[in-house]
């Protein structure tokens, strides 16, 4: 019985530590894919940031140049249909 006994004990602790490995392994992975994760979503936001930024300096520019085109006193239809030769 003693053997029996000390035969269980052996083995339910080495279950025990192939348990805690399984655990520390799959929290280990989770803290990188977190990581992951994380380095990913501040990608978007400062792409999204600048695709931002973009849409409002072509709008400016946008802005500038019907403003250049009226002081200039040029007709639009004239630029569009250079702007198509080339």
């Amino acid at each position: 019985m003693d053997n029996l006994l000390t035969l269980a004990e052996k083995e339910l602790r080495s279950t025990k530590e192939a348990v805690m490995e399984v655990h520390a392994t799959r929290k280990l992975a989770q803290m990188k894919a977190g990581e992951t994760m994380k380095q990913l979503e501040q990608s978007w936001v400062s792409m999204v940031t600048n695709n931002y930024k973009m849409e409002l300096a072509n709008r400016q520019m946008e802005h500038d140049n019907v403003k250049q085109i009226k002081k200039l006193k040029l007709d639009p239809a004239i630029l569009e249909e250079k702007e198509q030769h080339f």
